[in-house]
């Protein structure tokens, strides 16, 4: 099964007034965005990584594949990290994950459109094993509010815990035979696996997607990358989840050769990888050619504009290579 590449949410250039740091070397730790549908509208949760505290916000758009999000609406929430929400009952409820020294989860009753907290929040579960819990997901099923997390960190010790009540408040009730999934001690391809969020199709079947690595002879090289397994819910019982499963022989796809010729997508497009905010007139792209202005700040720069411009790895085994050319003196420079 291949996926597509959409677009971006986030990437417009406005930081209202705020130095946001999605990509930085002294915080490595990528962001976390869910996405949710109702009422023909698509609202987006994430936080950012700044210099003193998590940032909360929500985004919204009715069109995602149009890439006009609105700009971020801030929650006055902190220092709580992995928002998520749930619509139930024309009421919107948001979870948080409080972090250090201890990692605890708290309720929120919400204003989505302008950000309001409309009650107070309140704790509703600690997790189940206790560490490094966060990445909260309440789903309603059967009368049931069901609360998923990741615990242990987001290596071998992996794992998506739950927890169950008849209140979005709780009290909630630990799955007695948690963690729900964690490759931790198997021999699966698939390793790592956490941070997962259930869904249901439209034929009302659930799945499950969580993040994972393919691991093979103790490297992954393709890093962090997203799977999907199917989920048995039976009513008034406690989800099952299949094994987590991907190929390993993704050298080619039916049909493609093994040297890959294309046009390169323009500027704008998904396909493309930036560091911070581009400055989209710095690139020129004509035919299999990339022409790219020099910025004079480092990669390593966090408020300046940075040159630099890449694509993801999407082979398992494979050769990439770029030709670099120097741009030709100018006539009247001197030799």
């Amino acid at each position: 099964m291949q996926s597509n590449h959409l677009g971006h949410s986030m990437g417009r250039g406005c930081n209202h007034g705020r130095n946001w740091r999605f990509i930085c070397p002294d915080h490595p730790s990528p962001q976390r965005s869910d996405l949710y549908h109702l009422h023909n509208v698509i609202h987006s949760t994430s936080n950012k990584v700044g210099d003193e505290h998590d940032d909360q916000f929500i985004i919204h758009t009715t069109d995602m594949l149009s890439g006009n999000w609105t700009d971020p609406i801030m929650l006055p929430f902190t220092p709580e990290i992995n928002p998520s929400l749930l619509f139930d009952d024309n009421k919107v409820y948001l979870q948080l994950c409080k972090v250090g020294p201890k990692f605890q989860f708290f309720n929120f009753k919400i204003d989505i459109v302008i950000g309001k907290m409309l009650a107070e929040p309140d704790l509703i579960w600690n997790g189940w094993a206790g560490g490094f819990t966060e990445g909260p997901h309440v789903y309603k099923n059967d009368g049931w509010y069901y609360l998923s997390c990741a615990e242990g960190g987001t290596f071998r010790h992996h794992m998506l815990s739950m927890a169950r009540s008849k209140s979005i408040w709780g009290p909630y009730e630990s799955y007695d035979r948690n963690p729900l999934y964690s490759a931790d001690g198997t021999d699966e391809y698939v390793q790592n696996t956490g941070h997962g969020d259930f869904f249901q199709n439209k034929h009302g079947e659930w799945w499950v997607v969580m993040l994972g690595v393919r691991m093979d002879e103790g490297r992954c090289i393709m890093g962090r990358e997203s799977f999907l397994a199917a989920v048995k819910l039976a009513s008034n019982e406690w989800p099952s989840i299949n094994t987590v499963a991907a190929r390993r022989d993704l050298q080619a796809l039916p049909g493609q050769t093994a040297v890959l010729q294309f046009a390169l997508p323009s500027t704008n497009s998904a396909a493309w990888v930036y560091l911070r905010d581009p400055v989209l007139e710095d690139y020129r792209i004509q035919d299999r050619q990339v022409t790219m202005r020099a910025r004079p700040a480092g990669l390593d720069s966090i408020e300046q504009v940075v040159s630099f411009v890449g694509q993801r790895q999407r082979r398992l085994i494979g050769t990439a290579g770029v030709t670099l050319l120097r741009p030709k003196p100018s006539q009247t420079s001197k030799s």
